[in-house]
């Protein structure tokens, strides 16, 4: 019913003006040169691997006090932030990526059990070295866009901007950045116990997908999957580590350059310092 009631109401002028917004926005879309580990294959096999980190409960309360305080949502901030990281590892001013939304526009499909969730695409403009404030801002606007365009299929976009197709890339970005919300207790069913159990991930539908979740004890947790044929192991951990630096730092000072803001942890730190001693005996 949902399938049939969305193909008829996607047409005509509301399909034009979705068509407008997003053929607009994403004109000549650039493609993110993120660093990798190996060459990227010819053809995809989807192989992937996951990491995880914990923020700890002073780090994810500061984070939700600066979002409060600048009036937009943890998700967004902690968006704001991993773009910033994409220009500081890419150098790339224009920045795209893929976001899962709900789907969820209408009360009567609130209820529902299926599968609704659309990926949007999110242009980010860092032109200029903005502070991370005013990249929030811009964050923001980009997101509450997207927001109000969410109806436009992923796979009709695709058919309607006719991206160059290459069988190792996904069409349009690479790389994803989502939130989900993890607080909930586990089901009451009479008689039975239960608890929320991980499947453990060994495929990757993009080169990397960061995945931010809202935990029940109150801390913010980062999940990271990638794709082993581009990465390893060690630069997710370390990518992980960048971000926790720059998270830290802009809570500290959210008015600084995003060219500023640290991102090397303190073992990096030490390692740079073991590395330039060159002091010799005159």
């Amino acid at each position: 019913d949902y399938a049939a009631w969305q193909q008829q109401w996607l047409s005509g002028d509301v399909l034009d003006e979705q068509r407008a917004f997003w053929v607009e926005r994403l004109r000549d879309l650039p493609q993110l040169e993120f660093p990798t580990d190996r060459p990227r294959p010819v053809e995809r096999s989807f192989a992937g691997d996951e990491l995880g980190a914990v923020l700890d409960p002073e780090l994810s309360d500061a984070l939700r006090r600066l979002a409060r305080r600048e009036g937009v949502s943890l998700f967004t901030l902690m968006l704001g932030a991993f773009q910033a990281l994409l220009y500081r590892y890419s150098g790339q001013q224009d920045v795209v990526l893929g976001s899962a939304f709900a789907g969820r526009t209408r009360a009567e499909v609130e209820p529902l059990i299926g599968f609704f969730v659309n990926m949007l695409v999110l242009r980010a403009d860092l032109s200029g070295n903005p502070t991370f404030l005013e990249l929030v801002r811009r964050t923001r606007d980009v997101v509450l866009a997207a927001t109000d365009h969410q109806d436009m299929p992923f796979g009709r976009l695709v058919e309607e901007l006719k991206p160059k197709r290459e069988s190792n890339r996904n069409p349009l970005f690479q790389v994803a950045f989502s939130a989900e919300g993890m607080s909930e207790p586990p089901l009451g069913l009479p008689g039975l116990r239960t608890e929320w159990l991980t499947v453990p991930a060994r495929h990757s539908r993009f080169d990397l997908t960061v995945i931010v979740r809202e935990l029940g004890s109150g801390e913010v947790g980062l999940h990271v999957e990638y794709a082993t044929e581009l990465f390893e192991r060690g630069r997710m951990r370390r990518l992980l580590g960048h971000y926790e630096t720059l998270l830290r730092a802009v809570v500290a000072d959210p008015g600084r350059r995003i060219d500023a803001l640290p991102l090397l942890t303190d073992p990096e730190l030490e390692q740079l310092k073991l590395w330039n001693r060159t002091e010799r005996e005159y």
